[in-house]
């Protein structure tokens, strides 16, 4: 985690070390409360309706990932459809509760599950998922 207060970070890396100096960070918070006002972004929706639950982060890096795709064979990028982001949030909900995931009329899906335990961390981080 990077706080917002943080002004300098520095990386280095050997064989298998991967080292981060993340600087002038004030003390550690353990308050949630007061955690979240270091935080430069929260990616989970927690409002009540359609989105609630949607990592915006992770669509973002899903968006660019697909995006880069589009760009290398020379194709137009496309946007997020917010409406229908919403409706597909709405139904993966769903899937907690044992619902199907519904086909939309026009739109293929695409569904990944991810089983290797030591990918679930990276996967709402990272563009695992489109790759």
């Amino acid at each position: 985690m990077i706080w917002k207060s943080t002004t300098k970070v520095g990386f280095a890396t050997r064989d298998k070390v991967v080292v981060a100096w993340y600087c002038e960070v004030p003390p550690a918070i353990t308050e949630a409360s007061k955690a979240k006002l270091n935080i430069g972004k929260y990616c989970i929706d927690t409002a009540d309706g359609a989105t609630k639950g949607r990592n915006t982060c992770y669509n973002k890096i899903a968006l660019d990932a697909v995006n880069a795709h589009r760009k290398a064979h020379a194709v137009a990028e496309v946007a997020e459809d917010p409406e229908m982001a919403a409706k597909l949030q709405t139904a993966v909900n769903a899937l907690a509760e044992g619902a199907d995931l519904a086909d939309e009329a026009d739109c293929t899906t695409i569904y990944y599950e991810e089983g290797d335990e030591k990918n679930l961390a990276k996967l709402a981080g990272t563009d695992l998922a489109v790759k």
